[in-house]
């Protein structure tokens, strides 16, 4: 019996930002060259989304609920860490941010 290698290559492949938070990853990512200028409308949305466990990019992850909060201390601290690299307008650190949490999800959440 031969066994179809392709279609076990893409269970096997990690997910990507865009899947597991498609919404965050467009924002991020998308049409946009840059973060939104401080202090503007779409500036505030995001900040206090990326303020709300449920709403961040991890409460996106899991259904944007806020129950990460109490069962995965490394989702809980990444949420507060895009939070912060959102404020201070750093790239590097967002990058860094999408990264780890990427890394993680599929480490500990995508089986």
């Amino acid at each position: 019996m031969r066994v179809d290698t392709s279609l076990q290559r893409e269970v096997d492949r990690p997910l990507t930002l865009k899947e597991i938070s498609p919404k965050w990853f467009e924002r991020l990512y998308g049409k946009r060259e840059r973060l939104p200028f401080p202090l503007t409308p779409v500036w505030f949305k995001w900040y206090f989304e990326l303020d709300s466990p449920a709403k961040c990019v991890i409460g996106e992850a899991h259904g944007y609920s806020s129950s990460y909060e109490q069962t995965c201390k490394e989702c809980d601290r990444l949420g507060w860490s895009f939070g912060k690299s959102f404020f201070l307008r750093s790239h590097a650190r967002l990058e860094n941010d999408v990264n780890q949490f990427v890394l993680h999800w599929n480490t500990k959440h995508s089986k």
